[in-house]
């Protein structure tokens, strides 16, 4: 968390990364200095909004993910001969799962 003292007011920030992307800095600007105890009170605050926030695009990106995977798994079994569609899902399904952890 970042916590600047400028000259009449603090600046507190934190970074939002969604699965390792950075998407950008929240900044909380108060009208005035904050006691020690007040500035930990809005950095503990500021900490656990942005981490909801956070959260919540991360569920966003999953779900989009799997919407995806469902689309490409759908058109690679509609191919009429069916050894051709099943190889086609099997790579989809690949890049999307990780090899380790995908059993057929």
């Amino acid at each position: 968390i970042y916590h600047e003292r400028g000259a009449a007011r603090d600046l507190l920030g934190y970074r939002l990364d969604v699965t390792d992307v950075y998407l950008g800095s929240v900044i909380l600007a108060t009208h005035e200095h904050l006691e020690p105890e007040a500035v930990a009170l809005h950095q503990q605050a500021l900490e656990q909004w942005s981490e909801q926030v956070d959260n919540y695009l991360a569920a966003v990106a999953d779900a989009r993910r799997k919407h995806q995977a469902m689309i490409e798994l759908s058109d690679a079994l509609r191919v009429s001969i069916l050894d051709q569609g099943l190889d086609r899902a099997i790579h989809v399904l690949k890049r999307y799962v990780p090899y380790k952890d995908l059993a057929l």
